[in-house]
């Protein structure tokens, strides 16, 4: 059975994992990511964030790659943690990508991501970004399940 309590621990368990790659990393520019939201009924969760400056193009804005790569992210936590079973792990198999408005080092962004289908063989999850009330980025994935990896939350009494 999925709780607040589990979500939580593989939330704050694959923070741990981001802050463990190198410094130069694309995967440390997520490190700052809160949790604000979950609705476990209808399988969303809620991220909040800073655009860190490390992300940025030559024009000022968020690196598209950036976007993209955050969203590719949290739609992968999303899909594990909804699929409540520790060894379910899927890798991209197809995503589409949309930047519908420029964000900036700065803006204060909330990240929602959605799990659509959890199965045994595939996954779909859809992501949007916000600055406010503005929709800046919207994805969709596809996932192929491999079921062939660790532990993401080992017995933390979840």
């Amino acid at each position: 059975m999925i709780t607040e309590k589990y979500i939580n621990a593989a939330v704050n368990h694959c923070i741990k994992d981001l802050a463990d790659f190198p410094e130069d990393s694309i995967n440390r520019f997520f490190c700052d990511l809160q949790l604000i939201h979950i609705d476990i009924e209808n399988k969303i969760l809620e991220y909040s964030m800073t655009v860190p400056d490390k992300s940025k193009n030559r024009i000022g804005s968020a690196h598209g790659g950036y976007q993209a790569g955050l969203m590719d992210e949290i739609m992968g936590w999303g899909l594990h943690i909804f699929a409540a079973r520790p060894e379910y792990v899927a890798t991209t198999s197809e995503m589409s990508f949309n930047c519908l408005k420029a964000m900036y080092p700065g803006d204060k962004i909330v990240v929602k991501t959605y799990v659509l289908h959890s199965g045994k063989r595939t996954g779909v999850t859809r992501c949007e970004i916000f600055r406010g009330s503005d929709l800046c980025a919207v994805a969709t994935e596809n996932w192929a399940v491999l079921n062939q990896g660790k532990e993401w939350v080992k017995n933390e009494s979840v």
